[in-house]
């Protein structure tokens, strides 16, 4: 066993329950043990394929681990299981605003705040991300005129 790594025996006994090995993954992380909490998560899931926790654990682990690509599609995979996971809709919205896909999070970000309305987070990203967001145009930028053309040459013009 590496330094570091917690022996399984350590974390639940033989025989034990899924909701013992399912503390033990908790556990892991509140110990911000990612990669073990993620290796743990995912031996899980291979019995457990349709347990939305799961999947939104290991989403976070591999969001904690910066591996945002993958956690991506765990917190889809969450939400696919789930459709009131709002803790794994609101984990893919920052995902995707730190992946810079600002459209994407907004638009996920609008998705979970009718679920959960009063959610400060999601309330912040979705004003954030706002001005990001191709069409969206603040009232500054309404109210302004231009009046100047722009001529567009080709080098072979200005030779």
């Amino acid at each position: 066993m590496e330094e570091g790594r917690a022996d399984l025996g350590e974390l639940y006994g033989p025989g034990a329950t899924f909701a013992e090995k399912l503390a033990a993954v908790e556990k892991l992380m509140y110990a911000l043990r990612w990669e073990e909490a993620r290796l743990l998560a995912e031996r899980l899931v291979l019995t457990n394929p349709t347990n939305p926790r799961l999947h939104g654990y290991i989403g976070m682990c591999l969001f904690r681990e910066g591996k945002l690509e993958v956690a991506v599609v765990s917190f889809r995979r969450a939400i696919a299981l789930d459709h009131k996971f709002w803790e794994a809709g609101t984990k893919l919205a920052q995902c995707l605003l730190q992946m810079k896909n600002y459209e994407e999070a907004h638009k996920v970000a609008q998705e979970w705040l009718v679920v959960r309305p009063n959610d400060s987070s999601l309330r912040g990203m979705v004003e954030f991300l706002k001005p990001h967001v191709r069409g969206e145009k603040q009232r500054w930028e309404m109210n302004q005129r231009v009046e100047s053309r722009i001529i567009l040459t080709s080098d072979e013009d200005e030779r």
